[in-house]
């Protein structure tokens, strides 16, 4: 296997060394078709960071992931990066934090989102092409997946489909931070989903999600 290029673009220092050695390790021992991985690390978006960003990925002709990671999550100002050929919008925390399955999703699928944009990319959408009337949030038909999950793992689901964190669903159902973790497991194996974000778009695809307005 071919060990790709690894290109940084850090114009914030935000991202300690042992970070970039975790993803760099991970990236190299990863199977990919990607010959380069451009990574930006971003501490806010201005405008001179958005033309870098989209000069690299409208003019990049080789085959090159393209991963931006920014200090805190990523919010409603980052969706308009979703436009360019980026692989990747993920939070420094989630992406130092979930290494393995934030490079093995982009090797894999080609893409990687910070959990909290799901739900943003729905109100955009919804805004922008939809309807006047933004959503407010998805929500898992009350009786369509209880065939498949328990109660529990249902409202484990409808957590995962409002971009929750592990903490806020330890906190919402009083449990334990490695309780939170083996429910989540158990969902996703129950629906054949790799991750959350696959979990997300199996949902919509199963017809268990309707938006509420």
């Amino acid at each position: 296997m071919t060990t790709p290029a690894i290109i940084w673009q850090d114009r914030s220092t935000i991202c300690p060394d042992r970070i970039k050695q975790k993803i760099e390790d991970r990236i190299n021992t990863q199977h990919s078709s990607y010959s380069k991985w451009y990574i930006f690390l971003v501490d806010e978006l201005s405008e001179t960071v958005n033309q870098e960003i989209t000069s690299l990925a409208k003019n990049e002709k080789e085959n090159a992931a393209c991963l931006v990671l920014f200090r805190t999550k990523p919010g409603e100002d980052t969706l308009h990066l979703l436009h360019l050929p980026i692989n990747g919008l993920v939070s420094l925390h989630t992406a130092a934090s979930q290494t393995e399955l934030v490079i093995a999703d982009i090797a894999a699928y080609g893409c990687f989102i910070e959990g909290n944009l799901h739900y943003l990319i729905c109100n955009y959408l919804d805004k922008n092409h939809w309807s006047k009337k933004r959503i407010r949030h998805l929500k898992l038909d009350r009786h369509k997946p209880y065939s498949i999950l328990t109660h529990v793992e249902h409202e484990i689901l409808q957590s995962i489909l409002e971009g929750k964190s592990n903490t806020d669903i330890a906190n919402k159902f009083h449990f334990a931070q490695s309780t939170v973790s083996v429910k989540i497991n158990k969902v996703l194996q129950k629906i054949n989903a790799f991750d959350r974000t696959e979990a997300v778009r199996k949902a919509i695809q199963f017809g268990w999600v309707h938006s509420v307005r």
